[in-house]
């Protein structure tokens, strides 16, 4: 891999090396780039990406042990304020409207950033994101053909945040609206959506068994 060979000529052989590949899981096969670097002596690799198939299971299986994994979310309510340099000990604050504010402006520290700028500022950057996600990671990489279809899916589960939702419950309801999507290709499309960290999953423990399966 000729990507390997250009790293490994800048590395020093008397110092540590730090490597930060952003995004790797672009390049065809970064497994075997990874795994050749985390072997390389005096050399510290950092890895970072918003896609899950970053730990495939063959990088998963080849690190084994040799790695940590950091998850960064977007910031919490508490976080939100910090960010914003709200004084929480003021016994008069306006909570509601702060929590307003962090659901419908953004949970992210760009997005804190370009308040003053104006709410049209962050909903370009929110689009751009969202356009990067969809179209690039998710789009591209999975080679999407029906996009109608797939975007109608992302609509319908962001209407539905928080309620109960299955392929199969989700395939009949677009059938009404006139809409034939079959569970089983909604179901790969919420896998590909869960695996770029656009929605988590959240499993039901109410149901046992067979129940289970079945939702």
């Amino acid at each position: 891999m000729i990507i390997y060979f250009e790293i490994k000529k800048k590395l020093q052989t008397d110092k540590t090396n730090y490597v930060f590949l952003d995004e790797v899981q672009n390049i065809p096969h970064f497994e075997k780039l990874v795994d050749g670097l985390f072997a390389t002596e005096n050399t510290d690799v950092y890895i970072t990406g918003s896609n899950a198939s970053l730990l495939s299971s063959e990088l998963a299986t080849s690190l084994s042990g040799r790695y940590i994994e950091i998850s960064i979310l977007p910031f919490s309510f508490k976080e939100y304020l910090s960010a914003r340099k709200i004084d929480t000990s003021n016994k008069y604050l306006n909570y509601e409207a702060l929590f307003f504010d962090y659901v419908n402006e953004t949970l992210l520290p760009k997005g804190v950033e370009l308040r003053e700028s104006g709410y049209d500022k962050i909903y370009e950057y929110l689009e751009a994101i969202y356009t990067t996600i969809i179209e690039k990671d998710i789009t591209q990489r999975h080679q999407i053909n029906d996009k109608r279809a797939f975007s109608n899916i992302v609509k319908f589960v962001s209407s539905s945040i928080g309620n109960p939702l299955s392929p199969s419950n989700i395939s009949k309801t677009l059938k009404q609206d006139g809409q034939n999507i079959h569970h089983t290709t909604i179901e790969k499309y919420l896998e590909y959506l869960v695996e770029s960290f656009v929605f988590y999953k959240v499993n039901r423990f109410d149901l046992k068994g067979k129940k289970q399966l079945a939702t």
